[in-house]
């Protein structure tokens, strides 16, 4: 049997004492990462963060999404769609490490000592970290709010008109990177929120952030000619 961590190329079993790996942006000053690696062990190195269970919705039937779980021994299914949402990893501390994406693949490889995860999508996968000077929010912490609040938004539309489970149907169904296209336009189109000359420093910077991100998807081939409303989305 091969060991989990193996798949992870050259350099893994280094870059796995960590606990977990997000691997490194396809591009400078981009919001996030493609793929995040965990390996969760029988036994704890003590080096670093030794995750012992990973949880993030997946979808699933017939209600659309779920809550999974997963830890060390693992006997269940390998290959798992990750929905939009929260993915939190923690150590036998209660200790989180806390990510967000807006959906993808997850590839759950169990071994005999330890069990590996591998998630990755078209958009990014944020690292939800407050700022390390300050303890505050950040322009990443800032995105995934407003991520969760539109979601949120279009969730408590949809619920006063269709059946609740529909909208989690939906969403788990959705496209990753067309969601978090569709997610920066409707911010681009509320940006009246966060104006240049806003006395927060940290709206201004999102403000920026926002136009900076946009133009890069453009430039990139990224952003198509089409990019539908989140109304129209979910």
């Amino acid at each position: 049997m091969s060991v989990p961590g193996e798949q992870f190329g050259n350099g893994a079993s280094n870059r796995l004492d960590l606990g977990y790996y997000f691997h490194p942006r396809h591009f400078p000053n981009g919001p996030g990462h493609p793929r995040l690696d965990i390996v969760m062990r029988d036994m704890p190195t003590e080096r670093h963060y030794d995750p012992e269970e990973v949880r993030l919705t997946v979808r699933s039937k017939p209600k659309g999404i779920d809550l999974l779980t997963v830890c060390h021994p693992w006997r269940w299914a390998t290959h798992y769609h990750a929905c939009a949402g929260f993915v939190s990893l923690r150590d036998r501390k209660d200790e989180a490490i806390m990510a967000y994406t807006l959906g993808g693949t997850l590839e759950v490889s169990p071994g005999d000592s330890s069990t590996a995860c591998t998630l990755t999508s078209p958009a990014p996968i944020i690292r939800v970290i407050p700022d390390p000077r300050t303890g505050g929010p950040t322009v990443e912490t800032m995105l995934v709010d407003k991520i969760e609040a539109l979601i949120a938004r279009r969730r408590a539309v949809w619920g006063q008109t269709h059946d609740p489970e529909t909208f989690d149907q939906r969403l788990a169904t959705v496209d990753p990177l067309t969601l978090y296209l569709a997610l920066l336009k409707a911010m681009l189109e509320r940006s009246d929120h966060f104006p240049d000359e806003a006395d927060d420093e940290l709206t201004r910077q999102f403000g920026r952030f926002l136009d900076t991100e946009i133009r890069a998807l453009h430039t990139r081939g990224i952003w198509p000619p089409y990019v539908p409303s989140l109304v129209r989305l979910l």
